[in-house]
């Protein structure tokens, strides 16, 4: 075969038709998730929104009463999962975590470099919505855990080994982390592929998540996923928490339909966006 025909606009297009087998796009996948993986490390966000979420704990540890006269580390641990992880601390992390994955690589067109190495866009964004969810939910347990472990040292009635048996409050808040991180981080991910644009789009949605709508006609409405989370919530620990105010029809299945639904109209709507979208040489 002559230089020529290697050369050829034929033989290079047959070439790369015929390695897109499933093999070759799982090695795209992978090569994909391991420079996200990589960006998100390197951009050391999770280390601000790490730092951020533990100065919650400032204020007890420094106390001479730390759980206040009567100490309950079971109760304080699910105060502070229903009244500032959930409503504040979920949202603002999947953006802090989330949004700069595809905003910044946008912004900065990286993004043209990746997809002509030949990696599919397809490829390209379900890599980044897997990594965002992935390294969010991490995070995000990591600082459960680190709060669960705090307030029963904190408590001087308990200890190490009643947080051990009581293991149940924080797995449960694992499952519960884990569907409002693939709502919110999917979410924030459509939103980075506007570029600098969604950047100043998803501090807006957060803002709204988080301080406007819980004041306004939104407060315990179905449509929010803050909703659908405190509901979870009080199903798993009803005696620990009960939440009063949520819509009378609200079930199990219907939060895990709403959490499947919303993740799944912004994975196919950032995905179509992504598609469609030209990048300038």
């Amino acid at each position: 075969m002559t230089n020529e025909m290697i050369n050829s606009p034929e033989y290079i297009a047959n070439t790369l038709n015929s390695s897109d087998d499933l093999a070759t796009r799982l090695r795209r996948y992978k090569v994909s998730s391991l420079i996200a993986i990589k960006t998100l490390i390197y951009g050391r966000k999770w280390l601000i929104y790490l730092l951020l979420s533990l100065t919650f704990l400032i204020v007890p540890i420094l106390s001479k009463d730390p759980l206040g006269p009567n100490p309950n580390a079971k109760a304080e641990f699910m105060i502070w999962f229903t009244q500032n992880f959930i409503p504040f601390l979920l949202p603002f992390g999947a953006f802090i975590l989330s949004l700069p994955l595809t905003s910044d690589e946008i912004s900065d067109n990286i993004t043209e470099l990746y997809l002509v190495r030949p990696i599919s866009r397809e490829n390209f964004y379900l890599s980044r919505v897997s990594m965002a969810i992935l390294s969010t939910w991490i995070i995000n347990d990591i600082i459960a855990l680190i709060y669960y472990i705090a307030y029963f040292i904190l408590d001087p009635t308990r200890g190490i080994s009643d947080a051990l048996q009581n293991y149940y409050l924080y797995t449960w808040s694992v499952y519960i982390m884990l569907l409002a991180t693939i709502m919110y981080s999917t979410l924030f991910i459509f939103i980075g592929m506007l570029g600098s644009r969604g950047m100043v789009l998803g501090i807006l949605v957060a803002i709204f998540d988080t301080a406007i709508a819980p004041n306004l006609f939104l407060v315990d409405s179905a449509a929010m996923p803050r909703t659908h989370l405190l509901h979870l919530t009080s199903e798993y620990f009803g005696s620990l928490y009960n939440y009063t105010t949520a819509p009378k029809d609200m079930t199990l299945l219907s939060n895990h339909l709403y959490a499947v639904i919303f993740m799944l109209v912004s994975l196919v709507l950032g995905l179509l966006y992504f598609r469609s979208k030209e990048f300038t040489e």
